[in-house]
């Protein structure tokens, strides 16, 4: 029993009576006992922010995600433009929205890399360097004060404007939204199953989308290996739209599909995984039903394409041809 209350407390972080008290409740059921917990305990803080410079006109939003019980940082995102429209980005959207719209807005016009990844740097640190973790008393407290105080001090030191205005949102999470949120629900796939894969070998695993043809597509579940498909890099990690750029997936900002061949076809239940090879390390992931027809892009002859790019040239040629020869002989 002394086992299974120590179990319970590493995985959630409750103390022994809570413990106890659960695995009563569950007739010594850990497994259960955990998801109760972690569905009861707020542990997880996502802290929404938004600021613009008076002096140098230079706006921006961050989001720190942070495991208040392990006072450790889970994530950070943060973007610095020129732009300000991002101003007027809602704080009482969902962490897991704003993060979406905060990566999306970080691809487009007036986005300043450097001061953007300075910010996102200092608040990493400063939280890394929080030896007595007073930061984490102030979101255990759920002390907005405080820790817009701490917050807008890194602001000013990377922007180099003192007149900063700065507004939060502190949102709590238990564990089982958190990680209900962080797992996109329309394709089952989340960002830490692309670590796991990515952490296999040096392959980096790249979210997508195929593109459909509901009359003259194939269905999903009798693509092959070989097939030619067009394919959207979707990931919104900053690696994979650095990646898709390069690869020429996006154009002025819009996604575009890339002709890619399937490397590999998993059928899961009602589910098809597909796997495109975009280079021999990247590679491409898309979660398909059954019954989606997937458009199929034809190998072409080579010399079918070298006589048809040719085909007036050589008309014209064969008329001049003839037309010479009628006046030579006329």
């Amino acid at each position: 029993m002394k086992d299974k209350i120590q179990l319970v407390r590493e995985e959630t972080g409750c103390d022994e009576e809570q413990a106890k008290l659960i695995l009563e409740s569950t007739h010594n059921d850990v497994s259960k006992a955990i998801r109760i917990i972690n569905t009861l305990l707020k542990h997880i803080v996502a802290i929404k922010g938004r600021f613009r410079c008076e002096k140098i006109n230079i706006y921006g939003l961050f989001l720190l995600i942070t495991d208040i019980r392990q006072r450790a940082l889970v994530r950070v995102g943060a973007l610095v433009t020129y732009n300000p429209g991002v101003y007027e980005n809602d704080l009482g959207t969902n962490w897991h929205d704003f993060e979406r719209q905060l990566y999306a807005l970080k691809l487009g016009e007036g986005s300043i890399q450097d001061l953007t990844q300075n910010l996102q740097h200092c608040l990493q640190t400063r939280l890394a360097r929080d030896e007595n973790k007073t930061f984490f008393q102030y979101l255990r407290n759920l002390d907005s004060r405080e820790v817009e105080t701490t917050l807008l001090s890194e602001i000013k030191m990377v922007t180099g404007d003192q007149e900063v205005i700065l507004s939060t949102s502190l949102e709590q999470l238990n564990l089982a939204q958190f990680k209900e949120l962080r797992k996109d629900p329309e394709d089952g796939m989340d960002e830490s199953s692309y670590e796991r894969e990515r952490k296999k070998d040096s392959t980096i695993i790249l979210k997508t989308e195929l593109v459909f043809d509901s009359l003259k597509g194939i269905a999903a579940v009798n693509l092959r290996k070989g097939n030619l498909v067009s394919a959207k890099i979707v990931d919104m990690r900053d690696i994979a739209r650095y990646l898709s750029k390069l690869l020429g997936g996006e154009q002025q900002d819009e996604i575009v599909p890339l002709v890619v061949p399937v490397d590999n076809v998993e059928i899961r239940e009602q589910q098809v995984i597909i796997k495109t090879t975009f280079s021999p390390r990247i590679i491409g992931k898309a979660i398909l039903s059954q019954e989606d027809r997937v458009e199929i892009i034809k190998k072409t002859n080579p010399i079918v394409v070298f006589i048809k790019r040719n085909l007036i040239l050589g008309l014209i040629i064969i008329v001049l041809t003839i037309m010479a020869i009628w006046f030579i002989y006329r």
